[in-house]
């Protein structure tokens, strides 16, 4: 038992002087050098990519995501760019230090494109905001449905908004000098979202408590980065006041020359489409789709035997729609106005169309079938 103890004793120092390598002996052997790389954010999966540490850690099979903010070490990019920290943003990258090709960490880089505003807090968003729409000239229309407004400064446009008071909703958008939406409000909700210069979602902030919203829903970030290309095209439209009839300002996708050619032109928008269909309250509701282009979406009634088909654009526009109930079918031109009408019972073009009738359509248009896209979580 006594030489036992004696040979574990004398192992002691041993042991100790493995453990206690010098920094370099320990850098020696993983062979890192200290570098800095800015092209994390890219999707070569070959790429170099810089780790922040101040001390060499050996290798966690736990992938753990954290911020880029030292230059220590290299390790090699696995992959394309990553949501590292669950918040619906990809962009950051999973790293192998030991080559062995599987990922020892995940780092988010916050090297992303800066707002126009300063997001520091709802505070300086809004005076930002007030800077943006300071001395613009306000110009407003009213319809049965809705009040429009525009502000600008100059030619620029710097401020839209649509307000649509019997639903109780609205949209508001600010633009930066290039034309971008910086920042867009909603109206019924109070969220106000900011915006990067690359059009995606930056910061949210709830306007009534006036206090910055830390989670984003990722279904949100993806309704409101579509919004900013598309949403305020209407609001801008109807203070368009060009004729509807000219040839320029017609959808250029759909043939109005008779009923046949509008059904023709319809029918190659949907050729091929797959399509999806759900019940929600007694409504049936039907989306047809491209790859990841929707090109038709519906409603329907069967109890009413009513409801409305709309036919769209790759960008996301109204081309036509049509009411299962009359057979009317109306035609869009760019400005979102509409442009012809044909019954499809009678198979032939309606020449008189009223006002109203026109403004009614627009509004269908307009709020109508986004419902049919929130059924189906788009």
């Amino acid at each position: 038992m006594k030489l036992i103890k004696l040979l574990s004793l004398s192992l002691v120092p041993f042991v100790l002087f493995g453990c206690n390598q010098t920094p370099a002996a320990s850098s020696n052997d993983n062979a890192i050098k200290s570098s800095i790389s800015q092209k994390q954010d890219s999707d070569s999966t070959s790429e170099t990519t810089t780790v922040n540490t101040n001390k060499l850690e050996e290798s966690n099979p736990k992938i753990t995501a954290r911020e880029d903010n030292t230059k220590d070490k290299i390790g090699k990019q696995i992959g394309g760019k990553f949501d590292c920290n669950g918040d619906g943003i990809f962009n950051g990258a999973r790293i192998d230090y030991d080559g062995d090709g599987i990922p020892d960490e995940c780092i988010e880089s916050y090297k992303k494109a800066k707002s126009a505003i300063d997001e520091t807090s709802y505070q300086t968003v809004s005076k930002s905001l007030e800077s943006i729409t300071k001395g613009c000239k306000e110009t407003e229309k009213n319809t049965d449905f809705s009040q429009y407004k525009i502000c600008k400064k100059g030619d620029r446009i710097v401020n839209v908004s649509e307000y649509a008071s019997e639903a109780g909703a609205g949209l508001a958008y600010w633009f930066a000098p290039n034309g971008k939406v910086v920042a867009i409000r909603n109206l019924s909700s109070g969220v106000l979202s900011t915006f990067d210069s690359n059009g995606k979602v930056s910061k949210q902030f709830d306007v009534y408590k006036s206090k910055r919203i830390k989670n984003i829903n990722a279904q949100e970030r993806k309704n409101l980065e579509q919004n900013v290309y598309n949403g305020y095209k209407q609001i801008i439209a109807a203070f368009n006041n060009t004729s509807t009839t000219t040839a320029s300002s017609q959808s250029g996708i759909i043939d109005e020359t008779s009923y046949q050619t509008v059904s023709k032109s319809i029918e190659s928008i949907t050729k091929g489409c797959t399509k999806t269909k759900k019940t929600e309250d007694n409504l049936d509701f039907e989306i047809c789709k491209k790859g990841d282009t929707v090109v038709s979406v519906s409603e329907y009634a069967p109890e009413a035997d009513a409801g409305s088909v709309y036919w769209l654009s790759p960008d996301g526009r109204v081309l036509a729609m049509r009411y299962f109930g009359s057979g009317d079918t109306y035609v869009f031109d760019s400005n979102y106005r509409v442009s012809s009408k044909f019954n499809v019972y009678k198979s032939k073009k309606v020449n008189n169309i009223s006002a109203d009738e026109r403004e009614r359509v627009k509004e269908d248009s307009h709020f109508r079938y986004r419902r049919i896209l929130d059924v189906f979580n788009l």
